[in-house]
């Protein structure tokens, strides 16, 4: 992801800032997964630049079967919690918009980059849920560019 994005980064041709196509999926159908997967791919190399997969299930969690409370259960989350792969305690559905956030948040941290120009497939609520947490600063909008191919 690394080398995907410095190509990007030298094909785009502007300085620090890029266009992105984003996307997000579910392990199941419909808003009932336990499992999703976010994907940032630059516009003009057309690679992943960035990924964040959500779940909000954990099987270390689910395989504790005594009292959720106590100095036991209290005990396992310390040795547990570095393990622990359940990063989602939301819907199904704000898996997309919540793995979207994390990934333009580390953007300038982790490439050097600014996902400035975002291009997207009618979900309003990712696009409007980035821009409402200015990543950037206020100074700095995030512009959509609507995809034909889903209108």
């Amino acid at each position: 992801m690394k080398k995907a994005a410095a190509e990007e980064k030298i094909i785009d041709r502007t300085v620090n800032s890029v266009v992105v196509n984003s996307d997000g999926t579910w392990k199941t159908r419909g808003h009932t997964s336990l499992i999703g997967v976010c994907a940032l791919i630059g516009a003009d190399c057309g690679k992943v630049l960035d990924m964040e997969v959500m779940s909000s299930y954990c099987k270390g969690c689910d395989s504790d079967k005594g009292p959720k409370l106590g100095p036991k259960y209290s005990a396992f989350l310390t040795k547990h919690h570095i393990f622990c792969r359940k990063n989602h305690s939301r819907s199904a559905g704000k898996m997309e918009v919540c793995g979207m956030q994390k990934t333009f948040l580390r953007s300038e941290q982790k490439h050097g980059l600014k996902y400035q120009r975002y291009i997207g497939d009618g979900d309003s609520k990712t696009f409007l849920s980035i821009a409402e947490k200015e990543p950037y600063g206020d100074s700095v909008p995030i512009v959509k560019i609507e995809c034909g191919g889903h209108v």
